[in-house]
């Protein structure tokens, strides 16, 4: 299979220098971000669309086909597409929306009707979870085979969704595989609700999590937040880091020069 050089160009400087890349991408045009994100796979594309100013990123989606667009925001995780889709004009968005799975959908439609400092707009709707009657033995089979980002500490219901402990993973380790969740589960620390404000829950968070449950007006589980997600929220200042990779360093310049080929080829036809 024959790639366009200036294509394999732009998926190597991503893969390779990724704050660079991203940097030099968000100093561009809104019409030629567009342009770019057209020629990358949803991968690449959602690396971009992570980073850069949650405005920007709206208006550059405005500009591709809402094919294009929903196969890059079902690439995204939540907490990263919603503030996105807060940023684009709401009919258009609605069609974004109509054309999403509905696992996709649903947590995004839920998460807009809040406000952004309120934590339910910021859970991570996919995230593994433990039954309680499930014995060890099933547990490990459900963490080995599950496409859920895994934390340290893993959530466990019961058979209506209802909060009821936790373990870690070491707990499914050390115990036989006969043995139940429920009797070997750590009691469950205070879920947070959807509507509480993100600086009310950094006040009183408990250091013993990385991540803690959300629940809904029902008590069901409905996601996780992490305590760094909610932390950049807090962060209004622009990290050195970024402002440093703006400056001009060689390689971006470097990978400014691929883009520009790429973005003068847009009328040429990829070759496989």
């Amino acid at each position: 299979m024959k790639i366009h050089n200036d294509q394999r160009f732009i998926d190597q400087f991503l893969n390779n220098h990724r704050n660079t890349a991203v940097a030099a991408v968000e100093a561009l045009e809104i019409d030629e971000i567009a342009l770019l994100l057209q020629h990358l796979s949803p991968d690449k594309a959602k690396i971009i669309l992570a980073e850069i100013n949650p405005y920007k990123a709206g208006k550059v989606l405005e500009g591709i086909p809402v094919t294009s667009v929903v196969n890059v925001l079902k690439a995204l995780p939540t907490n990263i597409s919603e503030p996105i889709l807060r940023m684009i004009d709401p009919p258009f968005r609605q069609q974004i929306l109509a054309e999403l799975p509905p696992e996709v959908n649903k947590p995004l439609r839920r998460s807009l009707t809040l406000s952004r400092n309120q934590v339910g707009a910021n859970l991570e709707p996919s995230f593994l979870t433990l039954t309680e009657n499930s014995t060890i033995e099933k547990a490990l089979s459900e963490v080995k085979t599950t496409s859920a980002t895994i934390h340290s500490h893993i959530f466990v219901v019961e058979k209506k969704k209802l909060l009821v402990g936790y373990l870690e993973v070491s707990d499914l380790l050390s115990n036989s595989p006969e043995k139940i969740v429920r009797s070997v589960m750590k009691p469950a620390p205070s879920a947070i609700t959807a509507t509480m404000l993100v600086k009310d829950v950094l006040k009183s968070w408990d250091d013993s999590f990385v991540c803690l449950p959300v629940i809904n007006a029902e008590n069901r589980l409905i996601g996780i937040v992490s305590r760094s997600t909610l932390s950049k929220l807090a962060v209004t200042s622009v990290g050195t880091d970024r402002l440093a990779v703006k400056a001009g360093s060689a390689l971006g310049d470097l990978y400014l020069i691929g883009l520009a080929g790429l973005l003068g080829s847009s009328d040429q036809t990829t070759n496989t």
